[in-house]
């Protein structure tokens, strides 16, 4: 069978710090070497295809750390790594950003694994119904619970198609009807040939969806093998740490860390047992040269943060550091750039403006600006993207921006709860008083507006007026009504409808929003509300 995953003398080590500035002094001073950690020691094993891999161990053991490893989320600081085919790593929270909403960070997530928006929207609406997080789905997941946090990551995870999956405890919070979804989904990976590492706490778990256990214990392979034979050793010897008194169990503890500060000794002297081997003490005499520090290194330092100061600058001023240094090159620089072919890859998908006033260009360079206003809520589409440099469409006219400006159809920003009747009392009064009569007439032809009402045909601007302005119907070339704006009596906040922030497009600068009810759609400004039929 083919090995997906060789793990081969693998050790990781970590420097313990008493403090922050200890951290920063042993940058400028080697005396001030700290004390190692080593949380993985000599670990090796083979994992073949199709095998479900259970990890289990005590807390410190080296569970988590070796499925970091795998996942390429942390180096390993000594041994061999090799992983044949992509790795998805499931934990709670693991590579979810905060600030982001759950549709942000699957967006987010994807990119990074280098998928086109294309599959990313074709995939969205089976990771959202399988998180079974519901409206969550738009709330920051700084918000969420770890069970909620679990479920996005799986959902997410698991509709990658890995060839590697690493659930690091992501099944021990949440529910049993979301846990029987997960388990589900295992059993169908393991009977698809993936390769599944399985970390938890829980033996029942491991040996219920594990063909295969391997025992940490602090930073060792304790054993490894068929999941009964391990799980049963296992649970003896947690049965014998239990059976010691606190002072024992102290001690015991203690003594497996003390262990683990102790110098890094090569696999080769440990299984010859010659500590006093030429290997052991060239290594200690590297040690004492180490610790006396290099002199040179507060200006290797310094001669650093230059650089990065002197490249900082060519950045930000769009100019190469030799253009800095010889300003002759400057102009041929500029040149250079400018005959630079942008490389588009196309989009094709439906977008809104999520602010208003958006600058637009006729021209990919974004140097010729066009005298074109548009309104936070308001349809594009994207047509491809190079770079930050975005190619739309607006009805039939086309226009180039810079990402940031528009949000994904598919990002639903919908308000099942909205309530018409806080909306009402907060338009002029004329237009409350027969709001349905009035929302009646949208979607059908200005001439019905009117015939059957004293109103104002604007052919120009496009809109039919009543009440000198406070009621205006605006409609498209071919006369249908396709927007109703009112007057409002006060400034509308997201508060006096009893809504949720996030769940609009909010302009801060113009304080106007957009948002989506079960009937239409609401644009919002300090003095008008203008709703549009879905």
């Amino acid at each position: 069978m083919t090995v997906k995953v060789s793990v081969k003398d693998v050790s990781k080590q970590y420097d313990l710090y008493k403090n922050k500035s200890d951290r920063i002094k042993a940058i400028f001073n080697k005396n001030k070497k700290p004390q190692e950690f080593w949380a993985l020691r000599h670990v090796s094993f083979d994992v073949h295809e199709g095998e479900t891999v259970g990890l289990i161990g005590v807390n410190g053991s080296g569970k988590s750390t070796v499925s970091s490893i795998i996942a390429g989320i942390a180096p390993l600081t000594k041994g061999e790594l090799k992983v044949n085919g992509e790795v998805s790593m499931i934990a709670i929270g693991a590579g979810l950003k905060g600030p982001l909403t759950g549709l942000e960070n699957i967006r987010m997530k994807c990119l990074m694994l280098g998928y086109s928006m294309k599959k990313i929207n074709e995939l969205m609406p089976e990771i959202i119904e399988f998180s079974d997080l519901g409206d969550f789905i738009h709330q920051p997941v700084k918000s969420y619970s770890s069970g909620m946090k679990s479920r996005l990551g799986f959902a997410i995870a698991v509709h990658i198609d890995p060839d590697v999956l690493v659930i690091d405890e992501a099944l021990s919070v949440g529910d049993k009807t979301f846990y029987q979804k997960c388990v589900d989904k295992i059993m169908e990976f393991k009977a698809q040939g993936k390769t599944i590492f399985f970390v938890s706490h829980s033996l029942a778990q491991v040996q219920k969806l594990c063909d295969r256990i391997i025992w940490m214990h602090y930073g060792e392979l304790k054993m490894d093998g068929p999941s009964a034979e391990v799980a049963k050793a296992y649970d003896e010897y947690v049965k014998w740490f239990n059976g010691l008194t606190a002072a024992e169990k102290k001690k015991y503890q203690q003594d497996c860390k003390n262990k683990q500060k102790q110098p890094y000794l090569p696999l080769e002297v440990i299984k010859s047992g010659d500590t006093d081997s030429r290997s052991v003490r060239n290594q200690s005499k590297y040690a004492k040269i180490d610790k006396k520090g290099s002199v040179l290194t507060p200006f290797i330092l310094i001669g650093l943060m230059i650089v990065m100061l002197v490249t900082g600058f060519s950045i930000a001023t769009n100019q190469s550091v030799a253009a800095l240094i010889i300003p002759s090159l400057k102009n041929e620089t500029q040149e250079n750039q400018a005959e630079k072919k942008m490389v588009w890859e196309n989009v094709d998908d439906k977008a809104r403006f999520n602010k208003s006033n958006v600058p637009l260009y006729s021209d990919e360079k974004l140097t010729k600006k066009v005298d074109a206003k548009v309104a936070i809520g308001e349809d594009l589409k994207v047509l491809r993207q190079s770079g930050s440099t975005v190619e739309i469409a607006i009805a039939k006219d086309k226009f180039y921006t810079t990402k940031g400006n528009y949000q994904y159809r598919s990002d639903s920003i919908v308000q099942d709860s909205v309530d018409t009747s806080k909306l009402i009392p907060l338009i002029d009064n004329r237009i409350a008083d027969s709001f349905e009569y009035f929302t009646a007439y949208l979607g059908s032809n200005k001439s019905k507006v009117l015939d059957a009402m004293n109103s104002l045909d604007q052919p120009k601007k496009k809109y039919v007026s009543l009440y000198e302005g406070s009621l205006k119907y605006h409609y498209d070339d071919s006369g249908q009504i396709n927007s109703m704006e009112m007057a409002s009596t006060q400034p509308i906040t997201v508060k006096d409808l009893n809504i949720s922030k996030s769940q609009t497009l909010y302009d801060e600068k113009e304080q106007s929003f957009f948002f989506e009810g079960n009937d239409y759609q609401y644009y919002v400004t300090k003095k008008t509300v203008t709703i549009h039929p879905k």
